[in-house]
């Protein structure tokens, strides 16, 4: 199997992909050549085998991405809403939540915005 490296270029415009073990196998990509490999490859993934898991797994590990910037509507005549949430790794990465799971949601981060802006409480005589 092949040792990939990954190398940017110092005015980081490009990435070259090269195999460890053929030096003469290698292949330069600008920013559209990355952004069209990782759609394709995120399509490849979501049909390969394992699938990746249905449900969060709360505790994990992760590397999240701070404070993204977002956005959202709700299409003319539709039932849904598209969330849209920039990563700076993927770009635009966008979502269409029904009605119903947006009630969720809104719920859920009423109740952690709460968590967060509670008032201080005065100290107990």
């Amino acid at each position: 199997m092949a040792v990939i490296r990954l190398h940017q270029n110092i005015e980081r415009e490009t990435v070259t992909l090269s195999d460890e073990a053929r030096s003469d196998l290698a292949i330069e990509l600008d920013v559209a050549q990355i952004d069209r490999l990782l759609e394709a490859l995120g399509d490849m993934r979501a049909r390969m085998q394992p699938k990746i898991a249905p449900d969060w797994q709360p505790g994990r590990s992760v590397q999240a991405v701070t404070n993204p910037r977002f956005s959202a509507e709700v299409p003319p005549d539709k039932d849904f809403t598209v969330l849209h949430l920039r990563d700076p790794r993927f770009g635009w990465l966008h979502y269409s939540l029904p009605s119903e799971e947006c009630g969720k949601l809104a719920q859920f981060l009423a109740k952690a915005a709460q968590r967060v802006f509670q008032p201080a409480q005065p100290p107990s005589a």
